[in-house]
């Protein structure tokens, strides 16, 4: 657990100003099953992910209240607006415990580069 904690903090470390990364309040610790980052411009780092031959990770595409497993609940588009922006925000960064400092900087490097041109527009 503590290698995924050291990579999850250098992936904070060098992405909070270019995504939305994981906040995890005082006195809590997470586990690092995945990290997840939120951007509105998920398109552009999943295409320079793949063209890096990066993996990622899309684990939540359709938010629980919109998936047919609960369609007898009778939700519908709208009702919870924040999970469903976050369902069409969120992406996974690679995250286990033998990825090496180097390939996380590299994935870093390809999320930076896929936003920086367009955080500067």
């Amino acid at each position: 657990m503590a290698a995924r904690r050291q990579l999850a903090t250098r992936y904070t470390d060098h992405l909070h100003d270019v995504v939305q990364t994981p906040f995890i309040p005082n006195g809590l610790v997470s586990a690092w099953a995945q990290y997840s980052i939120l951007t509105d411009h998920r398109d552009q780092v999943v295409q320079a992910l793949k063209a890096a031959h990066i993996p990622y990770g899309i684990y939540y595409p359709i938010p629980l209240h919109l998936q047919p497993a609960f369609a007898r609940l009778g939700h519908q588009p709208g009702d919870f607006p924040i999970s469903e922006k976050c369902a069409q925000r969120i992406v996974s960064l690679p995250m286990h415990p033998y990825l090496k400092i180097s390939d996380m900087e590299r994935v870093v490097g390809v999320v930076r580069g896929a936003l920086i041109p367009i955080c500067v527009q």
